[in-house]
């Protein structure tokens, strides 16, 4: 009768041990999928982004360059008012 106490005894230390073990594999298991989802969601973003900031990029560059345009036809304008106010004197 002892031995049987034993070998329960055994069997019950062993089936929490191997419950634990199951529940932390499946726990790391589980948290590397969440992992992989929400790699895939910041991807997702991140791709959104690149593609907003190229596109303000993009705009950014336009408005700069209408801006010189600008600044060129304003310079040649003064510059002909003054060569305009030189002849004047």
């Amino acid at each position: 009768m002892n031995m049987d106490t034993d070998l329960i005894g055994t069997l019950a230390d062993l089936g929490g041990t191997l419950a634990s073990l199951g529940f932390a594999g499946w726990l790391i298991i589980h948290l590397l999928r969440l992992q992989t989802t929400e790699r895939a969601d910041w991807m997702a973003k991140d791709t959104d982004n690149d593609k907003a900031l190229q596109d303000l990029i993009g705009k950014t560059n336009e408005r700069s360059s209408k801006m010189e345009e600008s600044v060129t036809l304003l310079t040649e304008v003064l510059r002909r008012f003054e060569t305009k106010l030189d002849t004047i004197k």
